[in-house]
């Protein structure tokens, strides 16, 4: 797997992954796999995310605040993870995990959606422009991809420079996109 993130939109993951990923739609995902440190039992976010859709594995892994590198059958899952080049930790992969994305295994996907909150931020004080304080601004920024089976959604997001997983019940607001693959 590349160690790039040249998804950062919804946009770019459209023009990067979306074809792909809505060609599953009303596929079955078979299995998860996330990376289990061993030493101490728990998921490891740091490493990808794999959903095993169909005869093809789809890979996801976030960086930064809203940066995402998105690959299908690039791993392989009889090797320890090792995405980052990490010696310190003791790895392996291990199937449907997390309750969240257990849940989607043996389903149906139904919808997958992009989401993209609004973030908003305000300079408190700046000691080199005075002016500029309480200066607003905003941005988009990519988030995660929602996969919906059932009646379900669980979400894989960018949980500041990490994976995070969770049951969504996002909707679309003036402050939330979601594209529909």
């Amino acid at each position: 797997m590349k160690r790039d993130f040249p998804i950062d939109s919804i946009e770019s993951c459209r023009s990067i992954i979306g074809t792909q990923l809505a060609s599953v739609i009303g596929e079955t995902i078979e299995s998860t796999w996330v990376a289990w440190d061993i030493s101490d039992d728990s998921f490891f976010p740091d490493e990808p995310i794999i959903l095993r859709i169909g005869s093809r594995n789809f890979e996801f892994v976030h960086n930064e605040m809203n940066e995402l590198s998105a690959t299908i059958d690039q791993i392989d899952l009889d090797m320890a993870p090792n995405f980052w080049g990490y010696t310190e930790f003791s790895l392996g992969w291990r199937k449907n995990a997390l309750p969240e994305l257990s849940y989607l295994s043996g389903k149906k996907l139904s919808s997958i959606e992009l989401i993209e909150p609004l973030f908003e931020s305000e300079v408190v004080e700046d000691n080199n422009d005075v002016a500029r304080t309480g200066e607003k601004s905003d941005i988009w920024l990519f988030n995660g991809i929602a996969f919906t089976a059932e009646g379900k959604t669980v979400l894989i997001f960018n949980a500041l420079d990490e994976n995070g997983v969770c049951f969504s019940n996002y909707a679309k607001t003036d402050r939330i996109r979601l594209v529909s693959l």
